[in-house]
């Protein structure tokens, strides 16, 4: 006789704020068989992360997504590649987005993934094809190679702008990513942030640069800013920081209706998975204004563990 034993694992993920203490990185070193790396992705998205979206869309071809991948930043000045060279990569990895599941985000990298859970709950950047497959290489370009780009090894300029080197290969892809990823939200979109950061948001954003300006007018129809406050007190919110005013004034210039949730249920419970000792855990309210409906919550908990069957004879 066989029984079915569900054994759930955690899953496991780190939220790293901006304010934390990390070393400051302003250049990687390129990755090894960046063709390979950039086409394995390409698959793994695909076949396994999203499949449903592209049966119904039709698969892409990731090889030909290589090349126009590579021929934006092959053979260009190494801190001054155009963004617009990557028009051609979008065009072959656009895929539909579902209305009201943008999720757009700052200071929130990696826990915004787990949140996102892939597209599941949201869809962040890195949830959707064209952002997944360059999510983690790294790349450069070199005018003297013979291969257009830096060998594997070599210390690429990364997505920050830096006094002598403006927008290299990586920045430009971010940028143009960001603004195809802009235009590309219907309905109500998310913004993630980390209230617990000095500013909370700021004008040298991404996502004040790009992000909020490609929104599309009567297509997007609310901006909902969800603050990740890991050091709450009661009676008091930090939807009112004057620095939210950025995206409040951006959105409704586009008749985009605006709102601003602290620490929404579903957001604190996945939190507090990892971290049951935050402050925010220990005097989370669960029967707040802000509480989700059971369906809601219910996804919520299954999402953060890994379901596993085994055998038993």
């Amino acid at each position: 006789m066989k029984m079915f034993v569900y054994v759930f694992v955690p899953t496991v993920a780190f939220l790293h704020f901006a304010n934390s203490q990390q070393p400051c990185r302003q250049f990687e070193m390129a990755t090894d068989n960046l063709r390979e790396v950039i086409i394995g992705q390409c698959e793994i998205y695909q076949q396994n992360i999203n499949q449903p979206i592209f049966c119904t869309e039709g698969f892409r071809n990731c090889t030909e997504i290589w090349e126009a991948f590579s021929e934006a930043f092959k053979f260009q000045p190494r801190c001054n590649v155009d963004y617009h060279r990557l028009d051609r990569y979008f065009t072959l990895t656009d895929h539909s987005i579902p209305k009201d599941k943008s999720l757009f985000w700052e200071n929130v990298y990696p826990f915004v993934i787990r949140y996102s859970n892939r597209g599941r709950r949201f869809y962040a950047l890195y949830d959707t094809l064209p952002g997944y497959i360059a999510n983690g290489p790294q790349w450069c370009s070199n005018e003297s190679d013979t291969t257009g780009m830096s060998p594997p090894g070599t210390l690429c300029p990364g997505w920050e702008a830096t006094p002598d080197c403006p927008q290299g290969a990586q920045r430009a892809f971010w940028i143009a990513a960001s603004i195809n990823y802009g235009s590309r939200a219907s309905g109500e979109i998310f913004i993630l942030l980390n209230a617990t950061s000095d500013p909370i948001f700021s004008n040298n954003t991404y996502n004040a640069m790009y992000e909020l300006p490609s929104l599309r007018e009567n297509v997007v129809t609310k901006a909902t800013v969800l603050l990740l406050n890991e050091h709450p007190i009661q009676g008091q919110t930090k939807c009112g920081d004057p620095t939210l005013d950025i995206i409040s004034s951006k959105v409704k210039a586009k008749r985009i209706k605006y709102d601003c949730i602290e620490n929404r249920r579903d957001l604190v419970e996945t939190f507090c998975f990892d971290y049951p000792t935050a402050d925010v855990c220990k005097i989370f309210d669960t029967t707040s204004s802000s509480s989700l409906p059971a369906s809601v919550l219910s996804t919520t908990l299954v999402s953060v563990f890994i379901s596993r069957v085994i055998f038993i004879e």
